[in-house]
């Protein structure tokens, strides 16, 4: 048995409806161990990163242009340069390629 596992089953022991919103888990969590609490670690809106943001835009994944060339389901890895380029490779073995 996992230590998450002894985690999970201990909250889902004590997690008691109703439960309205997120906060209602938070809350119920923090009450289950009260000698030795869990670290709960909130996640906001601050945490996702805003891609509205970056200063180009990527209108297609799609390594080929034409009916026959490959697809994004095709695609086996992508890498992202800081200096803003994309490289894909169709294999796993194959080198990276620039995207169009």
């Amino acid at each position: 048995m996992m230590e998450c596992d002894s985690v999970h089953a201990t909250l889902e022991k004590y997690f008691i409806p109703p439960i309205n919103a997120p906060s209602d888990y938070i809350a119920q969590m923090r009450n289950v161990r009260p000698k030795q609490p869990y670290h709960i670690k909130v996640v906001g809106y601050t945490f996702f990163k805003n891609f509205e943001s970056v200063p180009f835009s990527i209108h297609s994944l799609r390594p080929g242009k034409k009916a026959g060339e490959p697809v994004v389901t095709d695609i086996r890895a992508l890498e992202y340069r800081n200096n803003g380029e994309i490289l894909f490779k169709l294999r796993h073995t194959g080198a990276f390629q620039f995207l169009p």
